[in-house]
């Protein structure tokens, strides 16, 4: 019996030692925020997706930015695209160039840098 008592210990013992060795390499790295699935944790006191960030969605058919800084050669484009999606509708008319990918559609007030997972696939 104090053989068993012993062994639940000295596992509990190792678990929390792995937990701190885990909590310490976790609090050494410089990082921004962290994706737990579909989850997104921001570890900043503001609200949001860091605009360095670029994600893929594969519900979106398009390629939006908001981050100026990531594009060139942004100008009107000769039509305008209507995202839909669950807060309503967006009017893009602006377009512009991600280096080492192509063209995309430009919106800076939009919340996030997305890309359409089938767009990527088709020019990598």
């Amino acid at each position: 019996m104090n053989g068993s008592n012993h062994n639940d210990k000295s596992t509990d013992m190792d678990t929390e030692v792995e937990e701190e060795e885990d909590k310490r390499q976790f609090d050494n790295q410089d990082y921004e925020g962290i994706i737990f699935k579909d989850i997104l944790c921001n570890l900043h006191d503001e609200a949001g997706i860091p605009s360095s960030w670029i994600l893929l969605d594969s519900r979106l058919t398009v390629d939006v930015l908001c981050n100026s800084k990531m594009l060139s050669n942004i100008k009107k484009a000769k039509r305008f695209l209507v995202l839909y999606c669950n807060v309503g509708t967006m009017s893009v008319n602006n377009k512009g160039d991600l280096k080492g990918y192509g063209t995309v559609w430009y919106h800076p007030t939009e919340i996030a840098n997305i890309l359409s997972p089938n767009n990527v696939q088709k020019m990598y």
